[in-house]
């Protein structure tokens, strides 16, 4: 299993030598870019293939059923990916980051 942000840089993150941070309009256009370049399917087209692949690979990371991350009354609360990235902590926003482009997406090294 990969080693995410989170957890390469909890030193740097707990004595705060590194201090991520990210705007809601940021957070926004990261979900958005994303989303656009992930690998889509089902009967629809509908399904975020590349967010289920990466919501598992965090879940599995984290040693959790479920993500969460806050919400407009700041309280953590269940979510799924696109809520993780818009209400998370900066340093779960760049594991996700970097859970999405694990995924390999066929577009991915276009996002870049």
């Amino acid at each position: 299993m990969k080693t995410y942000f989170s957890k390469r840089h909890a030193d740097a993150l707990r004595e705060k030598k590194l201090t991520p941070s990210f705007t809601k309009p940021l957070r926004t256009s990261i979900v958005r870019i994303l989303a656009k370049f992930s690998v889509w399917g089902g009967w629809n087209e509908q399904d975020n293939f590349t967010f289920d692949s990466a919501v598992a690979s965090l879940l599995t990371f984290y040693g959790k059923e479920h993500l969460e991350a806050f919400s407009d009354k700041d309280k953590r609360v269940q979510t799924y990916f696109e809520g993780f990235v818009k209400g998370g902590y900066p340093s779960e926003v760049l594991d996700a980051i970097e859970a999405w482009f694990d995924q390999s997406p066929n577009r991915g090294s276009e996002c870049e």
